[in-house]
């Protein structure tokens, strides 16, 4: 037991190593808690954030339980999870969280349940679900948690492949809502993409993070509500100092020219979704 008495502490990083607990009752002022590793029993995050009764923000990485973990606060404003597959999941109830971030990087598993999140105010939403695993995200009730907050309509996706011999290709679309979730599931299964992520962050904040994160070229199919915002977002992404280290070449192209190198399933799901909208790629070549 690691008892901590600190009470003008506000923030606290720590990584809990097995069999390790922390009383915080003396912490009193801390608004920022980060915990790695820890291993979570179904009360555990919740005795922490009772204790401190005006943490802000919360952030748990890499953390273990077999059990469901409960997070219940008014005061929570800001809440990141990485799960690398070791939780059993987690039960939210934040009626004032603003911003949400998830990062999935399970195997696939019956332990997701939307359905019990409660977080109808926030703002800022960036989810990542690796491999397979949203799959289990969709029966696990999250178009019914996406649907409830109050900027469904603002939400993106983005459905990535990265190539084990280097290079990326992406298919982003402005409008979640425009893709019904069961075409999405099951374009899925039948593509096996490395990741969906679903984001209310800007697209070239968005983009600039994924395509400086890979090596080789990479391909955009855009999908956008007007072709404008498809030149601009191209502008922006070449001027990108960040991404003009890698990159020797930025090629705004038709879709159609996309299309040639494209699997049959990305072409119907692109040509199906880009209905009503305007659709093209930017290439990225990657310097020699």
């Amino acid at each position: 037991m690691i008892e901590i008495f600190a009470p003008r502490l506000e923030t606290l990083k720590c990584s809990v190593k097995h069999g390790c607990s922390i009383d915080m009752f003396g912490c009193t002022a801390l608004k920022h808690l980060e915990l790695h590793d820890a291993i979570l029993s179904s009360d555990y995050v919740q005795h922490l954030l009772s204790e401190s009764f005006c943490i802000e923000e919360l952030k748990l990485s890499g953390c273990l339980g077999v059990d469901k973990f409960q997070i219940s606060s008014s005061c929570l404003k800001r809440l990141s999870i990485d799960d690398y597959g070791e939780t059993s999941g987690a039960e939210i109830d934040a009626p004032n969280l603003l911003c949400l971030r998830y990062n999935s990087s399970a195997k696939c598993r019956p332990k997701y349940c939307f359905l019990s999140w409660n977080a109808p105010k926030v703002e800022e939403v960036h989810m990542v679900f690796f491999n397979n695993t949203f799959r289990c995200a969709y029966e696990g009730g999250l178009k019914w948690f996406l649907e409830k907050l109050q900027n469904y309509e603002d939400l993106k996706l983005v459905i990535g492949w990265l190539h084990d011999h280097g290079g990326a290709d992406f298919i982003v679309h402005e409008k979640l809502q425009a893709v019904s979730f069961s075409s999405l599931n099951e374009f899925v299964k039948r593509v096996n993409p490395t990741y969906v992520i679903i984001s209310s962050i800007s697209d070239e904040t968005l983009l600039t993070e994924m395509l400086g994160f890979w090596h080789g070229s990479k391909k955009l199919s855009l999908i956008s509500s007007s072709r404008q915002s498809i030149k601009l977002l191209h502008k922006k992404l070449s001027n990108r100092g960040s991404l003009k280290i890698r990159h020797s070449e930025f090629k705004l192209v038709s879709m159609e020219e996309m299309e040639k190198g494209m699997d049959s399933a990305c072409k119907s799901f692109v040509k199906t979704h880009s209905n009503g909208y305007h659709a093209a790629g930017i290439v990225l070549v990657e310097k020699a």
